[in-house]
């Protein structure tokens, strides 16, 4: 390519790119002329070889550096179009470069007016795939978006929203105008033979993925994807198949007919162990989550759990354990294999992950001994009174999990007490009533944490009966002792008791009062969970 100008090697590079036609050979050697012309390339040349590069995902280490350090020389000079090529293509190939990164965000922030859509687009999906946050680059990218949004095509909508979620960055007027052009692009397409004219179906998981990540409850537009996506579910993977029920569980919006058919097309890819670790702990938290039972599809689901337990995380294992018991399914075999896997791994959980393990087994009352002493074994040393990870809805986790399955040890509930006595000020009613009647089950009320304005303020949110359940906290409360609680009470039995016990009757049995649906690693809020819903093919309840 010697007698090739820089333009012309830069034009021949992208159209080979545009054309998707990968050669190797040329490729190489448009690289080697490259190098050997990088200092009299122009702006627009050095962004058509880079996003070539990237295109055809062609790898020069050397080349990419060329073009970054050229680029840094003159970054003033790019056009629009050029920084959005540029920052696209070093995107897609990870390159990283922090001074090069601050120095492009800077120019493409002062030219964001002048960007379209795409390009609008393709710079906020770039710095979302470096995971790089730069604020005043995403803030002058949500300025022309929403007053172009019409103008944004599916592709650009979905890309826009994935970025924004992301980095966490929650521009609520941008999300709710994508919000908006998503459902009339949905609404004027609902007919069409493809899944939607623009949206494939990782479009649409990916935006359903990103309003839940940053919990923009949108329920129109996630009704408006379930009802495109139904009829074209065959098309979907299984990592879009476990986003799209995450997602919906997420900021709970059930839409039954769209559920049933994410179970129906997701049990023959779960029973051939075509889903991941993760898809499957996320796709059993999300059908428990929103009360969403189906005996087969969770049959299923422990079946392809069990052989996949060595791969969970502490997340994964406290997700899988709690699905089932919100669901009051006891599966010993999952049990068993959730037991042994997660004792090797305990000294990476979280107390919340913690408090979900120990609060499952006690919801079907499974009492596996190995595992709560290992629980109580990992615990303890990180429960000091002023330890910052502990909240106060984990310690009445664990309190009322060992409780409830009658499980006494000494060290672990002196432990507790001192840490729910530090914690006391943040306590609630719940939390107050749950570790109050697992002392009282313990036959240890001096043990029993009372620091008493706290106490009283707190008490005063109590239900009755949940009033009666702290009946040993008499001196705090002016109550009398344990004697005067209705025998009835005690006698409840299993999840109905913790229902009772927190006031929650058809609300979530697993909220963050005692076992949260998400790890403190997932940031999950304690929404309470819908009614429950039986999927139209069950004939007889569990």
């Amino acid at each position: 390519m010697a007698e090739f100008s820089p333009r012309g090697i830069s034009i021949t590079a992208w159209a080979f790119a545009r054309l998707k036609v990968r050669h190797g050979t040329l490729m190489h050697a448009i690289a080697s002329a490259s190098l050997a012309n990088i200092s009299v390339f122009s702006p627009q040349a050095l962004s058509n070889i880079a996003w070539a590069c990237a295109r055809m995902n062609y790898v020069h280490p050397t080349l990419i550096q060329a073009i970054s350090a050229e680029s840094m020389k003159m970054i003033t000079e790019f056009a629009g179009q050029d920084l959005a090529n540029l920052a696209w293509a070093f995107a897609a190939i990870m390159y990283l470069d922090e001074p090069f990164m601050n120095a492009l965000a800077a120019q493409a922030g002062e030219r964001s007016a002048a960007l379209s859509p795409e390009e609008l687009a393709n710079t906020a999906w770039a710095f979302a795939t470096w995971k790089f946050v730069h604020c005043p680059l995403l803030d002058a990218i949500a300025s022309p978006s929403l007053q172009r949004i019409r103008d944004f095509s599916s592709q650009a909508l979905a890309n826009t929203a994935w970025a924004y979620a992301q980095l966490s960055l929650s521009h609520l007027p941008l999300m709710h105008a994508i919000a908006s052009q998503a459902r009339a692009t949905l609404a004027a397409v609902c007919s069409s033979a493809a899944v939607v004219d623009g949206f494939d179906a990782e479009g649409l998981a990916i935006m359903l993925w990103s309003f839940a990540r940053l919990r923009v409850a949108d329920g129109p537009l996630f009704h408006a994807i379930a009802a495109s996506s139904d009829p074209h579910i065959a098309e979907f993977s299984a990592p879009d198949l476990a986003n799209m029920a995450w997602s919906f569980a997420k900021i709970v919006v059930v839409d039954a007919p769209f559920l049933a058919a994410i179970s129906a097309q997701s049990m023959p890819t779960i029973a051939a162990a075509g889903f991941s670790a993760q898809a499957v702990a996320d796709t059993a938290w999300a059908f428990a989550r929103l009360s969403v039972l189906d005996a087969p599809f969770l049959d299923a689901i422990a079946a392809a759990s069990i052989p996949k337990s060595e791969e969970f995380t502490p997340p994964m294992f406290a997700d899988t354990a709690w699905a089932f018991a919100a669901s009051e399914v006891r599966h010993i075999p999952l049990l068993q294999a959730i037991s042994a896997g997660a004792q090797a791994k305990l000294a990476k959980f979280m107390p919340q992950e913690l408090a979900a393990i120990s609060w499952s087994f006690a919801a079907v009352r499974v009492r596996h001994g190995p595992l709560l002493n290992a629980i109580s074994a990992a615990a303890l040393p990180r429960m000091s009174p002023v330890a910052g990870a502990w909240r106060s809805s984990d310690l009445a986790g664990i309190s009322w999990s060992f409780a409830q399955l009658r499980v006494t040890n000494t060290p672990l509930s002196a432990a507790l007490a001192a840490a729910a006595e530090a914690h006391m000020a943040e306590c609630s009613a719940q939390d107050l009533a749950a570790v109050s009647w697992a002392f009282s089950v313990w036959q240890c009320p001096d043990r029993l944490p009372c620091s008493a304005p706290d106490a009283a303020a707190n008490a005063k949110g109590l239900e009755e009966e949940e009033v009666a359940a702290t009946a040993p906290l008499s001196q705090v409360l002016g109550r009398s002792p344990v004697k005067d609680v209705d025998p009835e009470f005690w006698n409840l039995s299993g999840v109905e008791m913790f229902r009772r016990l927190l006031g929650e009757q058809d609300s979530a049995i697993g909220s963050e009062t005692s076992a949260p649906p998400r790890s403190a690693a997932q940031e999950e809020d304690s929404a309470l969970r819908p009614a429950r819903v039986w999927l139209s093919r069950r004939s007889t309840p569990f």
